[in-house]
């Protein structure tokens, strides 16, 4: 049984001291499990680290700055449903503010789609279905 002067309690998983934020509203990126789908914008360090992650800048071929990228890439993140460890990837949009940040998961919006045909044949099949209906206890009923 666990006793809380043992010392052996369970810690709590550190956070992310650099996580990206939208330059815009300021607002930290949500990032996705890739296991379950569970998306946050606090999910918690995991215990471990990759070995041997290097979180200096790196500088390019042509001189720009790699870092950030590349402690991106070196940290592991801890989902709190499926218990995996993961490396972040973030959504391409702010979810607050709905900026664009030209590269990661790209969400589908269902509100804009036109209608296709098999939308349209199945409207058409309920509305003959539902006529046909009415005909037959119009008939039954004269």
């Amino acid at each position: 049984m666990f006793s809380p002067d043992e010392g052996d309690a369970p810690e709590e998983l550190a956070s992310w001291s650099d996580w990206p934020v939208c330059p815009r509203c300021g607002q930290r990126r949500q990032a996705r499990c890739p296991t379950c789908g569970y998306a946050a914008d606090n999910i918690p360090l995991a215990d471990y680290q990759e070995l041997g992650a290097v979180s200096l800048p790196i500088v390019g071929r042509l001189g720009e700055r790699r870092g950030e990228e590349l402690q991106r890439a070196s940290v592991l993140l801890m989902c709190p449903h499926c218990e995996e460890a993961f490396q972040p990837t973030f959504y391409d949009r702010c979810a607050a503010c709905g900026h664009d940040f030209g590269e990661g998961i790209r969400v589908a919006f269902f509100g804009d789609d036109t209608l296709t045909p098999r939308v349209v044949g199945a409207a058409i099949g309920l509305l003959a279905f539902l006529l046909g209906l009415f005909a037959f206890f119009w008939l039954l009923l004269r």
